[in-house]
Parts: C-alpha cells; sequence; structure tokens
C-alpha cells in the first residue's frame, strides 16, 4: 500500500503541481484503493484465496519458499495494482471537473456540487468499470472458452480458483470505483469548505 501511494502522489504531482487539486485528487484515491483492498480482502477471505491460485502461483510458490517471501497477501496486491490506475484516473478527472464548476461558480452551495459531481462521477463510474471488467475478462479469455467447451455448470465454474479471482479482482476494483467517486466529492467540499473559512 506504502508504494502505491508514493506512485500515486508522485503521478499526481508531475501532473499537476503541488496543489490543492492534486492533494484532493490523491486523498480521493487512496480511499478508493483502500476500498478495494478492504474488499478483495473480504472476497479472498470467503472465497479461501491466497494468491497460489493465481496464473504463475505455483511457481512464485517455490521462489518464495528459496528466499523467505510470503505469498499470501498476492492476490490482494495484485487487485490493488490492478484497480489504482482506473481508481487515480476517476479521482483525478472527478477533482479537475469539480476545480472547473467551482472557478466559474465560485458561490456554488456545496449540496449543489455534490450533485454536480455526482452526476460526473456516474459516467466515469460507467466507462472505468466497463474497461476495468473487460480487461479482467480479457486477461482470462482461453480460461473463458475452455470452461465453455467442457459445458460445466454455473457452480463448477465460479469454484475454479482462477475464475474466482477474477470475480474478486472485477468486484473489488469496481466497487473502488464506485466509492472513489463519492469519496473524492465529499473531500473536495470539505477542502473547499475550510479553505473558505479560512
Amino acid at each position: 500500500m506504502g508504494v502505491l501511494s508514493i506512485i500515486t502522489v508522485v503521478s499526481f504531482l508531475l501532473i499537476s503541481g503541488f496543489t490543492k487539486k492534486s492533494l484532493i485528487a490523491i486523498l480521493g484515491t487512496v480511499c478508493g484503493v483502500v476500498a478495494a483492498g478492504v474488499i478483495s480482502y473480504i472476497g479472498s477471505a470467503i472465497a479461501h484465496l491466497s494468491g497460489v491460485q493465481m496464473d504463475k502461483g505455483e511457481e512464485i510458490l517455490y521462489i518464495a519458499k528459496d528466499f523467505g517471501i510470503r505469498i499470501n497477501g498476492f492476490l490482494f496486491i495484485s487487485i490493488l495494482i490492478a484497480s489504482s490506475g482506473a481508481v487515480m484516473d476517476v479521482a483525478m478527472s472527478l477533482t479537475s471537473a469539480l476545480d472547473e464548476i467551482k472557478r466559474h461558480s465560485p458561490n456554488i452551495s456545496a449540496s449543489k456540487l455534490f450533485h454536480s459531481g455526482m452526476s460526473i462521477g456516474r459516467d466515469l463510474i460507467g466507462t472505468m468499470v466497463n474497461t476495468l471488467i473487460l480487461a479482467f475478462v480479457g486477461s482470462s479469455f482461453t480460461l473463458i472458452l475452455m470452461v465453455v467447451g467442457l459445458s460445466m455448470s454455473f457452480t463448477q465454474y465460479i469454484n475454479i480458483p482462477l475464475i474466482s479471482i477474477e470475480i474478486i479482482q472485477a468486484l473489488a476494483g469496481s466497487i473502488g470505483i464506485i466509492l472513489t467517486v463519492p469519496l473524492t466529492n465529499i473531500i473536495f467540499i470539505i477542502v473547499n469548505k475550510k479553505e473558505k473559512q479560512e
């Protein structure tokens, strides 16, 4: 999580400098990634998945044994990495849009700003969730074709560890993106309210 936070901070500082907008986008991203992490942790605990079931998991298990690496967090880490790019995009896009609205309408009420942010966020959620899910489906396409060819039942299908991992990744990433919108929106309003009071 620390490395992802550093990547997020450096990326946003390079994009828009050390500004209020960067700070809000960073906080929104961290909140969204933490939400995705919590969902992935819960999902992998319920499904009894650790990361060994991932593609190349067995090879990593042998390497981990030789170098003393704990493999049980690999699934969690892969989900955080996979969702962080989309969450960063949503947080920065929403923050930029809200910043523009606030600049052109400085006296806009917090409730109107929140509703505008949620409206913008719905569009962002739709496209980014589709992108994320299609990326996960694309990465496991050969496995999906194999399962279809074997005429497996739905229960058998979702109990294949690699499919369970893809489902958890898609759910965790999507929920992270969805929660990024209201969280970034609230952070933007709080930061601007404090700035107005000063």
